[in-house]
């Protein structure tokens, strides 16, 4: 039991997607986020910026706090979890990982010109539909 504790309270005082965010920790990791986006998925990035509210990346809010565990089923969360408290190269593999979400399923965002609402309600109807393998990949 010591042992479990102690390798629990390690895990815990190192992670930051898994305890709840505060609103200046929130803002952080959504800041860190739109800098990824802007490097990484600069259409994405463009896109959602030309909108009033899409700054503030609402459709990640939910990623960030439930450390995507909506969006994939639990046998495919699990590994996800694992390779972002691994904080491989980063403490932030986590916003890496919701990058690769928008690359992977964001061009319909583009296309589709959604506006935030609809960009939230697209990536939420994605919940338990999008491929963690490929994510991970990306």
């Amino acid at each position: 039991e010591p042992d479990v504790f102690w390798c629990f309270s390690g895990l815990i005082s190192k992670t930051i997607f898994l305890t709840s965010p505060t609103d200046r920790d929130m803002e952080e990791n959504l800041s860190y986020l739109r800098a990824l986006l802007r490097l990484m998925a600069p259409e994405f990035y463009e896109h959602v910026t030309q909108h009033q509210d899409g700054q503030y990346l609402l459709f990640c809010h939910r990623w960030i706090l439930l450390c995507f565990k909506r969006e994939f089923s639990e046998r495919s969360v699990l590994p996800l979890w694992e390779a972002c408290w691994s904080h491989y190269q980063t403490d932030y593999f986590h916003l890496f990982v919701a990058v690769a979400i928008v690359c992977v399923y964001g061009l319909e965002v583009t296309q589709q010109n959604f506006r935030p609402d609809e960009t939230l309600l697209y990536f939420t109807s994605l919940a338990h539909h999008m491929d963690a393998a490929i994510v991970m990949k990306k």
